[in-house]
């Protein structure tokens, strides 16, 4: 199987199973799934007060749903889901940017384009900073090439210089999935101390070299259709940085193919087991969570 026939095909994750017949109603298009795909999520952190938006404490256990078919269960539930519909906060699913690049992923691959999660940094919420964050990366056909688009930005992002960022196809130059940041921290070209998941976030474990280290384990598990929560952690992860491991995640970096790819995914370290620990937001102690096969 090529490159481009495996990410045609639904990962455990990405498939929507009885959804299959909705995604049919949605047009296959990069821009009308992108814009199907905005208005479904709440983000969890950065879309404002809970309350002031009419969603219930409770509903924060919605950002820990890993599967698409459960997700799109969840917002379906609320209010059915229509081609560019607009929503209230409160009809949407709360979530965050690896659920918006799941759920494009997950239609894009219903329509028979090649697409994947990339898990990496952004540069255009705080230009001076790498910014945790995940995207959908979808085959062009037309121009024979790997777009970046983020459907969680709702339309055009002016940059502080008023530089446009078109959601539909980021630059490279301010996105870097998380093989690209390692292999540019590694080779003194970026500064390790600006990649963080918020800059007033001061837990070592989610800055700099720490959390470079995680999120290229779970980019390398999305380029092998493994979309993990951004707080699942297993293998090479549960470890602190070290000699060894950095040594391995060089390598990680500087894989081209997809058989490179699986190669290094096929290794205890980075291969998803069966069970996994979940660090859930705003739980005081990580939780052991089972990982579906099929």
């Amino acid at each position: 199987m090529n490159e481009l026939e495996y990410y045609r095909q639904h990962s455990v994750f990405s498939d929507p199973r009885e959804f299959a017949a909705l995604w049919d109603t949605i047009p296959s298009t990069i821009e009308e799934m992108k814009a199907t795909i905005t208005p479904l999520l709440f983000h969890y952190r950065g879309d404002g007060d809970w309350a002031e938006n009419g969603i219930t404490p409770e509903r924060i256990a919605e950002v820990n749903l890993r599967y698409a078919a459960d997700m799109i269960a969840c917002i379906h539930a609320i209010n059915p889901i229509v081609a560019r519909e607009t929503r209230l906060p409160n009809e949407r699913m709360v979530g965050c940017c690896r659920d918006w690049a799941l759920l494009l992923v997950s239609l894009a691959r219903h329509h028979g384009f090649a697409a994947r999660s990339r898990v990496g940094f952004s540069n255009y919420f705080m230009e001076d900073w790498w910014i945790d964050h995940t995207v959908a990366e979808i085959w062009d056909e037309t121009e024979q090439r790997w777009r970046l688009v983020d459907a969680e930005l709702h339309g055009p992002w002016t940059l502080s210089s008023g530089k446009e960022v078109n959601p539909l196809d980021i630059s490279r130059e301010i996105f870097l999935p998380g093989l690209d940041a390692w292999k540019g921290v590694r080779a003194g070209t970026l500064d390790p101390d600006k990649f963080v998941v918020h800059p007033d976030i001061d837990e070592e474990a989610l800055r700099g070299v720490p959390y470079l280290w995680h999120n290229t384990v779970v980019d390398l598990a999305a380029l092998n259709k493994h979309e993990m929560l951004l707080w699942d952690v297993w293998g090479i992860d549960t470890q602190e940085v070290n000699d060894d491991g950095a040594e391995l995640l060089d390598e990680v970096a500087a894989s081209q193919t997809l058989d490179e790819r699986q190669r290094l995914f096929a290794m205890d370290e980075f291969r998803v087991p069966e069970k996994v620990l979940s660090f859930e937001p705003d739980q005081g102690e990580p939780s052991e969570v089972t990982i579906r096969t099929a």
